[in-house]
């Protein structure tokens, strides 16, 4: 297939520490950028939608293959293909909506969050241990966890997993805007994965939420991945990635080694800035026990 527009990454990526593959937010946020390049002004990020095919090493570079798949006086969508050593890594397809104001009637309605967790400042980062120059530019804190059923060992998918993230340092562009939007996609795709695991009873390796020791816990999981992941932008407005955001988890199904998580992201203020659907995969470790019932899993 000829491709129109095809660009590359200057700079080498962050990754965790002790991994050898590019994080999937960055991932995503660089498919954005590759994708904004090729629409006119006036369209903004509206969603997108990504497979994880590959883990693409942050020591090479990457093609970043664009498809003009559609342009409209509303919508323009592009598919987006990530290549290294001749292999697609990852695909995206990722949609754009104008910017001017819609002027017809229209539903008007929005959730609110579920959990009221709150703080002044993020104090105890998830993230800050292995931080060096390439990064992580960004900040996370995970939250109590908060269930809708006062069952003494309610069921997972009653439960909602929260976490407090900002991008740093502080962003110069204005309010919304395409900056605060890539943060945003980075924040979708971190600890997101974590929920299922923690409303079931599985520790990860992480300290247990407000441990300000750090103390690490069991890791239970050989392997933990993401397959796919979608975001969906209720807003291009008002909002800054590099003030205290929330998200909130919850899962309405696992099997066979997957689990689906559902993802809101909300403003500081409390306005809802994103929705997110992740699917993800998991081997847990034989004999891997559940905190929660004390039974093998």
């Amino acid at each position: 297939m000829y491709y129109k527009d095809v660009y590359q990454n200057i700079n080498e990526p962050w990754t965790w520490p002790n991994s050898a593959v590019v994080p999937g937010g960055l991932l995503m946020s660089e498919c954005a950028v590759a994708a904004q390049h090729t629409v006119t002004d006036g369209f903004v990020l509206d969603s997108l939608q990504a497979h994880f095919l590959g883990g693409p090493s942050p020591k090479k570079p990457m093609q970043f293959k664009v498809t003009r798949l559609s342009n409209g006086k509303r919508f323009a969508v592009r598919g987006v293909a990530i290549e290294q050593d001749g292999k697609v890594m990852l695909t995206a397809t990722i949609q754009f909506v104008s910017s001017s104001p819609w002027n017809g009637p229209a539903m008007t309605y929005s959730v609110a969050r579920q959990t009221n967790h709150m703080v002044p400042r993020i104090t105890l980062d998830d993230l800050e241990v292995g931080r060096h120059r390439l990064g992580p530019f960004m900040k996370v804190q995970r939250l109590p966890l908060t269930y809708k059923s006062k069952e003494p060992s309610p069921s997972p998918v009653s439960g909602v997993t929260a976490s407090v993230a900002q991008i740093t340092p502080p962003i110069t562009e204005p309010a919304g805007g395409s900056i605060h939007i890539l943060g945003i996609i980075n924040i979708s795709d971190y600890h997101v994965m974590d929920a299922p695991m923690q409303l079931s009873g599985i520790t990860f390796g992480m300290w247990a939420v407000n441990d300000y020791s750090r103390k690490p816990t069991p890791q239970m999981h050989k392997i933990g991945t993401t397959l796919n992941h979608t975001i969906h932008f209720h807003t291009q407005h008002g909002f800054r990635a590099d003030e205290l955001t929330y998200t909130e988890d919850e899962t309405s199904w696992a099997k066979d080694g997957r689990a689906m998580i559902s993802t809101k992201i909300f403003s500081q203020g409390g306005k809802l800035i994103a929705t997110c659907v992740q699917e993800a995969f998991y081997v847990l470790k034989e004999g891997a026990q559940s905190t929660k019932s004390g039974t093998k899993l």
